[in-house]
């Protein structure tokens, strides 16, 4: 005979009325089934709305002194086939600013600056931050399904430095022919590779068979650190018919830049040149650059860039326009400019290169953007968030088969 403990009655008491109460009530097996069919359309109908986003580059360093300033651009880009709303937010230090919160197209793309001015009394040392994206679809009409919004972390390593480096890159250096009696125009560029302001200062000085014969002081406006500052020259210096060097010399750069250039009779150039390509990248899946081939053949310097413009069924989607590069006599650029196809099909790229007041000849090249591969851009942008979500979903599922079977197993002891 069996005598049962006043405690072990109170325990199946509880177990008894627990599983009688909660598992073997018909509803219990209808809500664990509901459970289950809610958590798979969630994983195959909510994981197709994850929206996804594009940086570049994934992280950012910058050097600045207290009280000073320094500037970072990050490209941003939205492959999907949708709009999306991103507002951008800096954690760890208040002192990156950061106003940003547009509607990216789909398939866009846009430029996010990123400031950091740390106040004068900022302590010198590394700061690490996070510079934090959060997408959000706007919404298309129809659509169905559980829309999510994610954030994208790109970090940021700033140093903020106790002692000032003034130092920078020089570097674009053109000096072409002139006609006698005419000015010398010239032209380079200022990176500031320092952590302060930079106005650029130096000489320019002109030499005929090794021996200097004109020198002209350099100071430029300021260019602020981690930016670039493309700079033009005029000078008039007496200069006779002959072959000239010149050299430009920048102090805080450090070392110098070298040409060589002409002066020749009044009446002799006559710019010419050739458009010598137009193409676009073979596997168009989002920002297509457009690359316009340009030879000078002439006998001087000149200013071209290439314009264009973008058509799709007869209309004009957009105006292509690049930066006007110097190009010297006989040299060979690339001259280039970027759209975005917005939806398969052809497209139809023409334009001209212009340079000194004078346009080629007009070329044009067809770009088919096919069904397939067009919405590929940025699938792997997404496939993190993806996995994350359809593994929590596994294991809920899971979870719930686990409890189905336990309840089953009860049920028949218990017979």
């Amino acid at each position: 005979m069996r005598i049962d403990s006043k405690r072990d009655r109170n325990k199946n008491a509880h177990s008894s009325f627990f599983y009688s109460y909660s598992f073997s009530h018909p509803f219990s097996f209808s809500l664990c089934f509901f459970f289950i069919v809610l958590c798979f359309i969630f994983l195959f109908l909510g994981a197709e709305q994850v929206t996804a986003l594009g940086a570049s580059p994934a992280s950012v360093a910058l050097e600045t002194l207290p009280g000073g300033y320094a500037e970072a651009s990050i490209l941003l880009s939205n492959p999907k086939d949708e709009p999306v709303v991103v507002s951008a937010t800096v954690e760890v230090v208040d002192w990156v600013e950061t106003a940003f919160n547009v509607s990216l197209k789909a398939r866009g793309s846009e430029r996010l600056t990123l400031a950091v001015r740390p106040p004068a009394d900022a302590e010198p040392r590394s700061y690490d931050a996070k510079l934090l994206l959060t997408s959000m679809p706007t919404g298309v009409p129809g659509a169905i399904g559980n829309r999510l919004a994610l954030t994208l972390a790109v970090p940021l390593s700033i140093t903020v430095a106790s002692e000032a480096r003034p130092s920078c890159i020089l570097g674009g250096f053109v000096l072409g022919d002139a006609e006698l009696g005419q000015p010398l125009r010239a032209s380079f560029s200022v990176k500031n590779t320092g952590n302060v302001r930079l106005s650029p200062r130096g000489t320019l000085s002109l030499q005929k068979d090794g021996e200097k014969i004109y020198e002209a002081t350099i100071v430029e406006d300021e260019v602020l650190p981690t930016r670039t500052r493309q700079y033009e020259l005029v000078v008039t210096p007496p200069l006779a018919e002959a072959a000239y060097g010149a050299e430009l010399r920048i102090d805080a750069c450090g070392g110098s830049a070298t040409t060589a250039f002409s002066v020749v009779a009044p009446g002799t150039f006559a710019d010419k040149g050739m458009f010598t390509q137009l193409g676009v990248s073979e596997n168009v899946t989002g920002i297509a650059p457009v690359a316009a081939g340009f030879k000078n053949t002439g006998s001087r310097t000149v200013s071209a860039r290439f314009s264009g413009v973008v058509e799709k069924d007869g209309k004009v989607l957009r105006v292509l326009e690049s930066e006007a590069l110097l190009v010297g006599p006989g040299e060979s650029v690339e001259l280039e400019s970027f759209f975005t196809p917005q939806e398969p099909g052809s497209y139809v790229v023409r334009g001209t290169v212009v340079y000194e007041g004078k346009r080629t000849a007009e070329k044009s090249i067809v770009v088919d953007v096919p069904e397939s591969g067009f919405g590929d851009a940025g699938e792997n942008l997404a496939a993190d968030s993806s996995v994350v979500i359809a593994t929590v979903l596994f294991f809920m599922v899971l979870l719930g088969i686990v409890l189905l079977v336990l309840v089953e197993e009860k049920k028949k002891r218990r017979r």
